[in-house]
């Protein structure tokens, strides 16, 4: 699995950037797959933004690309199989009703939403907190609608530790074409005391 990063100024941001939707088009023509093996998160910045993806094989860098705007490394499994990780994930939580997707709402609910996710997916939440939570219009050929955007960020156990490297994967809930279930975790380490 490999993790990049490229970083996008306001000015080429114009003609890529127009949308969620779009965001999801110009990252799949950095592959050569008809196959959708990546996950991604864009992040707004100051003066453009930064698009970390998550995938199967390494995307080819844009023609504008440089060293400096363009970063991707090969992770190694063995990131994965540690027991305890920091974590931060842009998500959008849902629930379904008559076939109709609705909004959750309230840091409770939230909370439990994410800790079914855990439970589905692999990992108990140890710790949470929704760091914000707003409604994202979008467009996808003519059908708008809005997502419900919630910032997680917390402390989380592996239970299965197949599940989990499978979440990490594959995200988090849905509207993951868009931008959103993206996990960026980071191990926490045992320090034995001195």
């Amino acid at each position: 699995m490999y993790l990049t990063k490229l970083s996008i100024t306001n000015e080429v941001s114009k003609s890529v950037m127009l949308n969620t939707y779009e965001h999801h088009r110009f990252i799949w023509s950095l592959f050569n797959s008809d196959k959708r093996d990546f996950i991604f998160r864009v992040k707004p910045k100051s003066k453009g933004w930064e698009i970390l993806i998550f995938s199967k094989e390494a995307p080819n860098a844009p023609d504008w690309a440089t060293d400096k705007n363009f970063h991707s490394i090969e992770m190694s499994n063995k990131f994965f199989e540690y027991d305890n990780y920091h974590f931060n994930m842009v998500a959008n939580p849902v629930w379904t009703e008559d076939g109709k997707k609705h909004p959750i709402m309230g840091e409770k609910d939230l909370t439990n939403w994410i800790t079914k996710k855990g439970n589905k997916h692999g990992f108990s939440i140890s710790q949470v907190e929704v760091l914000s939570q707003r409604g994202i219009p979008f467009d996808k050929k003519g059908n708008g609608g809005i997502h419900n955007v919630v910032e997680f960020s917390g402390i989380l156990t592996v239970t299965d530790h197949d599940k989990f490297f499978n979440a990490v994967k594959t995200g988090i809930g849905p509207a993951k074409s868009f931008g959103y279930g993206m996990m960026q975790v980071i191990p926490i380490l045992a320090v034995p005391f001195m």
